[in-house]
């Protein structure tokens, strides 16, 4: 993908650091800053609607909770990816494509806020997220304060 990319971009119109603001996100006053901007935003409405529907189709299909997130994060994930290489592609570092991943809420790990702004209740959608991190947790080792003497 980066390598398309390469073909489109003219670089005296933004690239690399010039694309990014003091505070790490995206600048738009340049032309590639617009265009990076427009298709990152488009991946992240595509991501949200591939998260919510991954999540109500395999509620439909009777899995538990923690696979129905799970198939929501695979989602956000995989855009998420796609994000930081088109970032890349704009002369960003990983780090700064991360970032910017991040200030457009590409982050599977914020898949139940996703879900709660999709009219689930922020409670249920809190305890959901918990619940998830749990299960996931479970059969990993577990670290042990010392007992007072």
């Amino acid at each position: 993908m980066n390598e398309a990319l390469d073909h489109d971009i003219d670089k005296a119109n933004g690239f690399g650091r010039a694309l990014l603001n003091n505070n790490g996100t995206l600048n738009t006053t340049t032309r590639n800053g617009q265009q990076l901007y427009q298709s990152l935003t488009s991946l992240s409405d595509a991501a949200a609607d591939a998260s919510v529907s991954a999540y109500a189709l395999a509620q439909q299909n009777g899995k538990p909770l923690p696979e129905s997130l799970a198939a929501a994060r695979t989602q956000m994930d995989k855009a998420r990816t796609a994000a930081v290489r088109a970032a890349q592609g704009y002369g960003l570092t990983r780090e700064q494509a991360e970032a910017v991943a991040d200030s457009l809420g590409l982050m599977p790990s914020k898949v139940s806020l996703l879900l709660e702004t999709e009219g689930m209740d922020s409670t249920l959608a809190d305890l959901l997220a918990v619940q998830a991190e749990l299960t996931g947790c479970q059969g990993r080792p577990r670290s042990r304060a010392p007992r007072p003497s």
